[in-house]
């Protein structure tokens, strides 16, 4: 008899509010069932909209736009063959702003634009 107040006990303490024995089963099946495709149908959308928006790349023609390494390495070769040369600091604003010119005159002549000084 102790043995049994003493359950009845505990039971009444450890009692979840929402009881789902509350419930009738033939509610309680189609609810969680709906619930639970509804919320993965909104998780599976959230996860496609973050991956259509991690997947827009920037225009090419955007200037502002971030450049690959290879795009700089490009670049540098392209200043090169213009006559740059990174370690000649002793010319250094003249060598730079000359190899721009020159980088500058053979991308307008590619595009069929002229530049202007």
């Amino acid at each position: 008899m102790q043995q049994c107040i003493a359950q009845q006990r505990l039971n009444q303490r450890t009692r979840h509010p929402y009881n789902t024995r509350d419930i009738p089963n033939w509610l309680n099946e189609p609810v969680m069932k709906t619930l639970s495709r509804i919320g993965l149908g909104a998780l599976l959308a959230a996860v496609s909209m973050s991956a259509a928006v991690a997947q827009s790349s920037p225009r090419p023609s955007d200037p502002s736009a971030p450049k690959t390494r290879a795009e700089v390495k490009a670049d540098l070769a392209e200043w090169r063959a213009a006559g740059y040369d990174p370690l000649d600091w002793i010319n250094y604003p003249n060598n730079a702003q000359r190899a721009a010119r020159i980088v500058a005159q053979r991308h307008a002549q590619q595009t069929g634009t002229t530049v202007t000084q």
